[in-house]
């Protein structure tokens, strides 16, 4: 498996994941829509942006403030285990 295949991989690893973590850990109105739209790990894997797109536009703030907090714990569990 070359690098670039195994990134891939982690990628969406991560991606399913922190999916699972939202939807058990975040109690957000019916009325919202959170996907994440992609992760992106750096080749050394110290670092991932993770991209998101929220509906409607206006509560998109007050998600993020809520997923910084997740990924905050997220990373904990990774540096842990």
């Amino acid at each position: 498996m070359t690098d670039s295949q195994r990134i891939k991989k982690i990628n969406e690893l991560i991606k399913r994941e922190l999916g699972a973590i939202i939807l058990k850990q975040i109690d957000y109105p019916k009325d919202l829509l959170l996907t994440l739209t992609k992760v992106e790990c750096s080749h050394g894997l110290r670092d991932a942006k993770i991209w998101v797109s929220v509906m409607p536009e206006k509560k998109a703030i007050w998600i993020l403030s809520i997923l910084e907090k997740i990924f905050i714990i997220f990373k904990r569990l990774l540096i842990n285990d």
